[in-house]
């Protein structure tokens, strides 16, 4: 293992919030909870010239990063005009928001190799084969399973595709949910997640986060040693050099992998 870098950041990734409007963001926050609370539909906040800073470097209003700011123009009012006397039906726009989690395993890949062992059993010399820790793995779909998502009270049911894709409408303030996929099967998986949490891909916290929900320890981002060891064992799974940073191919791994 290659020695982790002693710096206290890694300077391939970009901690530093950005923006310049009044309101900061927090954790828990996207673009649509945001807009939401406010009023707006979340592609007039996400559009809005004075964002300009904000969307070219995050490039998802739906990832952004705890400080970052956003500018909340205040709300313009609206008129339609109607017939008296009769009933009439307004949609907002952005309500309710669409949410798609694609349900997956990872799985060793069969081209694993074994190895021949040799030993004495009563004198006699026999050969024991042992498979070796597996250096590739790939993603299963869970498909054509049955769900269960709970999300601010709400209860929604379907079945995933074959790509594993669940998708259901939620409330866009919505902050955390419940996904139970196969319930009482053999496959049941129970997923809980906070919605609007998870930071940008090319921040420290955005890949200690990836990381963790992959399956590799890493406890604190702000700990380059400790977020070097966990790119160390990401890589290795992948067959990416060993360097123990957050490179342009490891983050493009890292988001494929993941999924976002």
């Amino acid at each position: 293992m290659s020695e982790p870098p002693t710096s206290s950041s890694d300077p391939l990734l970009k901690d530093d919030p950005v923006g310049t409007g009044s309101y900061e963001v927090a954790s828990g926050d996207c673009i649509s909870s945001i807009a939401y609370e406010h009023g707006f539909f979340w592609k007039t906040l996400w559009e809005h010239p004075n964002n300009e800073a904000l969307r070219t470097a995050r490039g998802d209003g739906h990832i952004l990063l705890p400080g970052d700011r956003v500018t909340v123009p205040p709300l313009v009012p609206r008129t339609e005009d109607c017939q008296t006397a009769r009933r009439h039906r307004f949609k907002r726009e952005g309500v309710p928001a669409k949410l798609r989690i694609c349900v997956t395993v990872l799985r060793p890949s069969p081209e694993t190799v074994s190895t021949d062992v040799q030993t004495q059993n009563n004198g006699t010399e026999v050969t024991i084969r042992e498979p070796e820790a597996p250096t590739r793995w790939s993603r299963e779909p869970l498909a054509n399973k049955h769900w269960v998502l709970a999300v601010g009270g709400e209860l929604t049911t379907g079945t995933t595709d074959d790509h594993g894709l669940v998708e259901a409408w939620i409330s866009p303030g919505a902050r955390s949910g419940r996904l139970t996929v196969d319930p009482g099967g053999g496959a049941e998986r129970v997923m809980v997640f906070d919605l609007g949490a998870l930071d940008p891909e090319d921040s420290s916290t955005g890949v200690a986060q990836r990381l963790r929900n992959l399956g590799f320890d890493a406890a604190d981002p702000t700990n380059q040693a400790s977020l070097a060891t966990a790119l160390e064992g990401f890589q290795h799974v992948k067959g990416i050099e060993k360097n123990g940073r957050a490179d342009s191919r490891t983050r493009d791994a890292l988001k494929e992998t993941h999924g976002a």
